[in-house]
């Protein structure tokens, strides 16, 4: 119990440290903050943040690493903004696939073969975009990181799952429904109000890769 109390002492320690740090010392000026820097910090919080779970994983276990995961996924929000650089990766990733040599591409190919898992982890995920070269340069040249990009794939995946199951129960609590499934509410709702538009854009990225010739292997 007694080491306990001394963790949570110390990772209150670390919180207002970290807290000092951001608004006494990297901000202490007021400036007009660019899109670079707001990446910037973006990728640097949220990688603090999955570092403490990896921590979690490591001290307490695969269970309570998995629910902290899930607790990060849900708190996680979903925007328009990070939604049309998810598109925009998907749209590098599949004009730099176009470009590749029969020989690379299939080479990729290969490499992705023993990669694809459907219980890889968001750092399993990161790990395989890291790893390529080509995927990893497409999605900067979007403006995410490998993190933020595999934080929007999942939460993407995690959130369309849920607004399905919502509108097939529409009598139960919502909100209670959305987070037994580890959802956010708030993203189910941005997703449900932005539908239309969400659609539209995957359309208009399928058509041009279409007359790209950027949709084939």
């Amino acid at each position: 119990m007694s080491g306990d109390i001394w963790f949570w002492v110390l990772f209150g320690c670390v919180i207002v440290g970290l807290l000092a740090l951001d608004l006494l010392v990297f901000h202490r000026r007021a400036h007009v903050v660019t899109v670079r820097e707001a990446a910037v910090w973006t990728a640097v919080w949220v990688s603090v943040g999955l570092a403490f779970g990896a921590l979690v994983f490591a001290w307490r276990g695969v269970t309570a690493g998995t629910e902290y995961l899930a607790g990060y996924l849900i708190e996680y929000s979903l925007s328009m903004d990070k939604f049309d650089k998810y598109l925009a990766a998907q749209r590098n990733i599949m004009l730099k696939a176009k470009d590749m040599s029969p020989a690379d591409k299939q080479a990729m190919e290969a490499r992705n073969e023993g990669r694809n898992n459907a219980n890889a982890s968001l750092d399993d995920m990161v790990r395989n975009v890291e790893s390529e070269p080509m995927m990893n340069a497409a999605v900067r040249d979007a403006g995410l990181s490998a993190r933020e990009f595999a934080l929007v794939a999942m939460s993407l995946m995690q959130t369309g799952m849920a607004a399905g199951v919502a509108k097939m129960r529409p009598k139960d609590n919502q909100d209670s429904l959305i987070r037994a499934m580890k959802a956010n509410p708030a993203n189910v709702k941005f997703l449900l109000e932005n539908e239309a538009a969400i659609t539209r854009k995957q359309k208009d990225l399928e058509a041009e890769m279409k007359r790209l010739g950027a949709d084939e292997g």
